[in-house]
């Protein structure tokens, strides 16, 4: 961090980075901060919260970095409350214009965050989603997702357009932090909570903008709380707790037919994901949770059309190389 205690903390910066810490490996760690504080724009805060980790590696090393660079704000628990609660408690100390959010083992492009503001303050968007390049360590590129064309959306058909490209990877978004108001991720969430976070964000903006840059660098983390996970059986827990909230937070918001029509679409697309997971699970997992999730298939199939149930299974099939024994139940229920 050559240089970093030259510089001053800005009083009320650009840009608010939230980073929440748990067990996350010094160099992984080291790399993150690095890609964010050596970035084209240097207006910003690096928000760090210490959710309880075991490993104090990496947050001892954070925390000499903040003696250096005025611009790292250091928040620590006492007990580990979940990423949920520590994205929570960067939300309440953020005093930036835009926020940002980035795990301890990602990283970001030099330019990606000057070019996403860029494009919120040309467009006046208070929600900017970019893309991601999803690599591993050694490097190697394993999948890029990117917006299609650059474009902004003032009106609900507009956003319509445009929620079909979007991610769920909350690294790839800045928000403008007037427009988040009271929202806040879910705290009863572990996994998953970032999806219905985003989709509320995307709702409540009267403005997006979609910007074909993968400018957020995702790594494939062997022991991050997504990849440790076996059989499913997590996943479709919080598939149990999602799905209802986001079709509350669709009525909430009322949107337009064409809003709706595309929402719609994506949850019934969860849904047709998650019901893959069933056939890694153990007869005793499946025993217990099958009439759960086939309940939530009937309350939520007679309300969507037969249109947005074709392209749920369609955009699973096109995702997917070989679908298997639980998408053909899916088929069969949905269908016949």
């Amino acid at each position: 961090m050559n240089g970093a205690s030259s510089r001053q903390k800005p009083e009320m910066p650009l840009l608010s980075v939230i980073l929440p810490v748990y067990n996350v490996p010094l160099h992984y760690l080291r790399e993150c901060v690095e890609s964010v504080l050596h970035a084209s724009i240097q207006d910003l805060e690096l928000i760090a919260i210490d959710d309880a980790s075991p490993d104090r590696a990496g947050w001892n090393d954070l925390k000499k970095l903040a003696e250096e660079d005025p611009r790292i704000k250091l928040i620590e628990f006492a007990e580990n409350s979940g990423v949920s609660a520590a994205r929570n408690a960067g939300l309440e100390a953020a005093t930036g214009e835009f926020i940002g959010f980035i795990d301890g083992d990602d990283m970001v492009e030099p330019d990606f965050y000057e070019k996403m503001i860029q494009c919120a303050k040309k467009t006046g968007a208070s929600f900017v989603f970019g893309g991601f390049r999803r690599f591993c360590d050694s490097g190697e590129t394993v999948k890029i997702r990117v917006p299609k064309s650059r474009r902004t959306a003032m009106t609900d058909p507009g956003k319509a357009e445009l929620f079909g490209e979007l991610n769920y990877q909350c690294g790839s978004k800045i928000i403008r932090r007037e427009s988040l108001g009271g929202l806040r991720f879910d705290t009863h969430l572990r996994i998953g909570e970032d999806i219905l976070y985003l989709f509320q964000c995307f709702l409540a903006s009267k403005q997006v903008s979609a910007l074909p840059l993968a400018g957020s660098l995702y790594r494939m983390n062997p022991i991050s709380a997504t990849a440790k996970e076996q059989d499913g059986t997590a996943s479709i827990d919080n598939q149990l707790l999602i799905i209802p909230k986001l079709l509350d937070e669709l009525e909430k918001y009322a949107p337009s037919p064409e809003m709706r029509n595309a929402a719609e679409s994506y949850l019934l697309f969860l849904y047709v994901r998650y019901t893959n997971k069933f056939h890694r699970m153990s007869r005793e997992s499946v025993l217990v949770r099958w009439p759960k999730w086939r309940r939530l298939g009937e309350d939520i199939l007679p309300s969507f059309t037969v249109r947005n149930r074709v392209a749920a299974t369609v955009g699973y099939l096109w995702r997917r190389e070989r679908p298997v024994g639980a998408l053909t139940i899916w088929i069969i229920r949905c269908f016949l």
